[in-house]
């Protein structure tokens, strides 16, 4: 997988757009002069987003110390898939560190916010003892945020795409919007504007390396399913635009259901776009919500609130003629207290993450 193939993807795409107008009948072509010198524009754009993912990999390089193990002659160009993924990776920054998608996360993070203030007040708990775990933590802001408010909070995510780039904002990212990103350069379709697709958009819009220095805030990368597999081991598992993430949702169910204390809470905001749904050879199972919420009452939760229309974006282009909204279910379900837990079989993780970081800084754990 290579970052610096996005300029060969970007100019290929360009490519493609030219010889078609080049194939046009001549009036056709009479009338594309006039909106032809807005081409150099995207040319230029496409530079400098290809200059900001160039720190970002090498600082993912680093990180693997894959730079002396690589022969540049043997490197072959990344897949569609992987392109995809960046693209999907870049859309990211504005949603987690942008000042353009804080519209976006106060409709998903701040209801999970909300409710971790709400059942583990300040003047009631020493938030500092009180840990929250969250799963698919993407670029890092959403558990950024509750480790700001004083919790032990640690993130876990699987995706490399997700993994580089969160080490990269969190922890080499110091001075606010000094870096810009055109993440809608790829989007040929459905543009009011010619400059809506060249626009920029600039991170982070704060300091991630702000965080009070007695916090308590770390990252974990591994499946969730296998890294977290010891037992009473969190007072909160927050979880938003995750669970339907699962190969089986019910795996996670349970390793939601075991790891959390006795009295402890899950809280969930999202939608059941299962992820591995029509890809070949991969194990999907789907559930309705109805069917996924009689399980988790069976496992030992009690429902506590429970919304089933919550609206939201996820990643949203909000200048694009085509825009998709999630009908999002939102609860808080608690472990009944002193409820026997049974052992259950999962495979074990090579090593188990500490639930400590004792600083502020992305500290990556990797989990084979």
């Amino acid at each position: 997988m290579r970052f610096d193939f996005t300029g060969f993807m970007s100019r290929s795409r360009s490519n493609v757009r030219s010889v078609s107008f080049g194939a046009s009948p001549s009036v056709t072509r009479v009338c594309c002069q006039v909106f032809c010198p807005k081409w150099p524009r995207s040319a230029s754009v496409r530079t400098t987003t290809r200059r900001c993912c160039r720190p970002l990999f090498t600082t993912a390089s680093t990180c693997l110390r894959i730079l002396s193990m690589e022969d540049p002659r043997k490197v072959r160009p990344s897949s569609t898939f992987d392109m995809d993924k960046l693209k999907s990776t870049i859309k990211q920054f504005v949603r987690d560190w942008s000042e353009a998608g804080q519209v976006e996360r106060d409709s998903c993070y701040q209801p999970i916010i909300q409710e971790i203030q709400r059942l583990f007040p300040s003047d009631q708990y020493d938030v500092s003892k009180v840990s929250v775990l969250v799963p698919g933590a993407g670029l890092g802001r959403l558990a950024w945020e509750i480790a700001r408010l004083g919790y032990i909070c640690q993130g876990n995510e699987w995706s490399l795409f997700m993994l580089f780039s969160s080490n990269f904002v969190l922890n080499r990212c110091e001075k606010v919007n000094a870096l810009t990103l055109y993440p809608w350069i790829h989007q040929f379709s459905n543009n009011k504007k010619s400059s809506d697709q060249t626009r920029p958009v600039r991170f982070p819009d704060v300091n991630p390396q702000s965080l009070p220095l007695n916090s308590d805030f770390s990252m974990v990368a591994g499946d969730f399913v296998e890294v977290y597999t010891d037992s009473n081991s969190w007072d909160c598992v927050a979880t938003c635009f995750f669970i339907d993430t699962a190969h089986n949702v019910i795996e996670y169910l349970e390793t939601i259901w075991k790891i959390l204390k006795p009295g402890g809470v899950w809280i969930n905001l999202g939608p059941l776009l299962y992820h591995f749904e029509n890809i070949a050879n991969e194990l999907s199972v789907e559930l309705s919500y109805e069917d996924i919420r009689t399980a988790m009452v069976k496992l030992g939760f009690h429902i506590e609130v429970e919304k089933e229309s919550m609206q939201t974006t996820y990643t949203e282009n909000d200048r694009s003629m085509l825009r998709y909204v999630y009908d999002c279910v939102f609860f808080f379900f608690f472990l009944i207290p002193f409820r026997l837990k049974q052992t259950k079989t999962l495979k074990t993780a090579l090593t188990t993450p500490s639930s400590t970081g004792g600083s502020h800084c992305l500290n990556l754990t990797f989990h084979c």
